[in-house]
C-alpha cells in the first residue's frame, strides 16, 4: 500500500492498495483516508503511522488479524517512510504479508 501523509500525520491516504489487501480484510481502500474508513482499530493504526513519520525510521509489527471470510491470520506489517525533499516523510509504503 502506498499512503500519502496529511498534514504532517493527522490523516493518512490510501493512493495504491493491492488486491490481495483489499480481498483480505474486504475494505476499498483506494483514495479514502484513514478517517473516512473508520476502522475499529483506527487508533493503533494511526499510532503506528505517526511514529514511522515522527521518527523516519521503518517499523515492521507482526499481529493476529481476522479476515473477511472470518479467519484468524498473522500478518506481518513493514511500514517504510518516503520522503520527496529527504527530510519531511511526505508517503508511506505498507507491506502486509500473512504469515504461516
Amino acid at each position: 500500500m502506498l499512503l500519502k501523509v496529511i498534514q504532517s500525520g493527522a490523516d493518512y491516504r490510501y493512493d495504491l492498495v493491492g488486491e490481495h489487501i483489499r480481498d483480505l480484510f474486504g475494505v476499498a481502500y483506494r483514495r479514502r483516508t484513514l478517517r473516512e474508513i473508520g476502522f475499529p482499530n483506527h487508533e493503533r493504526l494511526l499510532q503506528e503511522y505517526q511514529a514511522v513519520v515522527r521518527n523516519g525510521e521503518p517499523l515492521y509489527l507482526e499481529r493476529q488479524q481476522i479476515s473477511e471470510r472470518q479467519l484468524n491470520v498473522t500478518i506481518g506489517k513493514l511500514i517504510l517512510p518516503l520522503s520527496d525533499d529527504g527530510k519531511e516523510v511526505t508517503d508511506l509504503l505498507v507491506c502486509l504479508a500473512t504469515i504461516g
